[in-house]
């Protein structure tokens, strides 16, 4: 687990333009060279505002298994009220660890639209599946949340080149 600052970044293209880049993630609030200009919401042309930029934001980032999609994932949570029921129920007893894997599942529910947005956050006891083990224990030694403040995805391994020639072809 890790409780990083997460901002919208821009990188600047070849003709000098800038164009949002994503997010990038750091231990430090000013840590963001490359922070997002502010959208003017309020035109149609959602125009970028000089000198005003993007607030970090207080991240929760863990490796989780999605029942929904049976699978191993990263969860980044922003809004107060994941994170407040996160902390909540990671301090209560009940609810506990087993190497590293939550005994314990967690259902996130969200209602309503836009500003009127509400999520609540539903922990539940659950015996550790055997392939949810196998697939956390697949990812144990590569999948660490530290790689998101090196600008890597947990879950993505870099792709290994070499410049050693392959066979007796020649090009």
């Amino acid at each position: 687990m890790l409780a990083p600052w997460r901002c919208a970044v821009e990188i600047k293209q070849p003709d000098g333009s800038l164009r949002f880049g994503g997010y990038d993630y750091s231990t430090n609030y000013e840590g963001f060279p490359d922070r997002a200009r502010q959208t003017d919401w309020s035109t149609p042309e959602r125009r970028k505002i000089e000198d005003e930029f993007v607030k970090p934001k207080r991240a929760f980032c863990a490796l989780i298994w999605s029942y929904e999609r049976d699978r191993v994932e990263v969860l980044v949570a922003e809004q107060a009220a994941i994170k407040s029921g996160l902390v909540e129920v990671l301090s209560d007893s009940d609810f506990s660890f087993d190497n590293d894997i939550a005994d314990f599942v967690l259902k996130i529910s969200k209602q309503g639209q836009k500003l009127e947005t509400t999520y609540s956050l539903m922990p539940k006891p659950r015996k550790i599946e055997a392939k949810v083990k196998a697939a956390f224990s697949e990812v144990k030694d590569t999948a660490t949340m530290d790689t998101l403040l090196r600008g890597s995805h947990p879950l993505l391994q870099p792709t290994q080149f070499s410049s050693a020639p392959v066979g007796d072809s020649e090009f």
